[in-house]
């Protein structure tokens, strides 16, 4: 009953507090989340083409795609709720700029990465780089078009990196 109850709540809050579509229609914003995703993804694929084919990933397995992008996309729906429909609300709220809200926005969104960057993945600051980058495409996404693009292009862009489709 307690889960029950808490889910009612937090559905009230969600779609109290969160810009889910802009004035455009859905399905515009879906297109625009969907093509950002490359936006996001495109200069560390250009990246690749001074990389070996050896020192390369290799694909996922067919069968783990679908898992692989629903995963990619819920887990990152969730960071997209805490960086643009908590944090970057705050800072609309406090009647900040929109360059200062999408630019602190990516910088936090960065700097809640630091744990990944040092020491999940051997890459270090080029993490930090990309999750600055991925966070001012996905702060200006929300700006414009709500979270549903946002969390498009956060979610894709990283199915598209971990999958090894884009590259």
């Amino acid at each position: 009953m307690k889960i029950k109850y808490f889910i009612q709540i937090l559905q009230i809050k969600l779609k109290r507090n969160l810009k889910w579509f802009s004035n455009h229609s859905k399905f515009q914003n879906i297109i625009v989340g969907i093509l950002s995703s490359l936006v996001v993804v495109l200069p560390f694929r250009i990246s690749y083409f001074w990389t070996s084919a050896s020192q390369q990933e290799d694909l996922v397995p067919l069968k783990m795609l679908l898992p692989l992008m629903i995963f990619a996309l819920l887990g990152n729906f969730l960071e997209e709720i805490l960086f643009r429909g908590y944090f970057q609300n705050y800072l609309i709220k406090q009647r900040i700029d929109v360059l200062k809200r999408v630019l602190l926005s990516a910088l936090f969104f960065s700097i809640g990465h630091i744990f990944l960057a040092s020491t999940v993945t051997n890459l270090g600051v080029i993490i930090l780089i990309f999750t600055f980058w991925e966070g001012l495409v996905c702060a200006v996404l929300y700006e414009k078009y709500g979270i549903i693009s946002a969390t498009l292009a956060h979610g894709l862009s990283i199915f598209l990196l971990s999958s090894g489709i884009f590259f």
